[in-house]
């Protein structure tokens, strides 16, 4: 077990691109949204929204005019991350896990 503070966007944002792409690492699917137990197509509203998802704060910090606009802006982040190793913390940079 390790546990990190979440007290920068930026970090909370990397956080949150390594948590939706842990399928596609994973091999277990292509895309983030293709995984069925992902709330990723609830960020881009791809399915209804529920009571355990919140997703504004984040689509806030990414940015835009409108809905719409910041969640094209987060697929647009999350998907830039696919073949880029993860920038998180607990992650070293000889990691062979990515």
């Amino acid at each position: 077990f390790y546990s990190i503070i979440v007290n920068k966007d930026s970090y909370f944002k990397e956080l949150s691109r390594y948590i939706h792409l842990n399928a596609v690492r994973a091999g277990l699917a292509k895309k983030p949204e293709q995984y069925p137990w992902s709330s990723y197509k609830i960020y881009l509203e791809k399915i209804s929204k529920d009571d355990l998802v919140d997703c504004e704060n984040l689509l806030d910090w990414i940015g835009g005019k409108d809905l719409k606009e910041r969640q094209n802006a987060y697929q647009e982040f999350v998907n830039d991350g696919i073949d880029k190793k993860p920038d998180l913390p607990w992650v070293t940079k000889n990691s062979s896990h990515f």
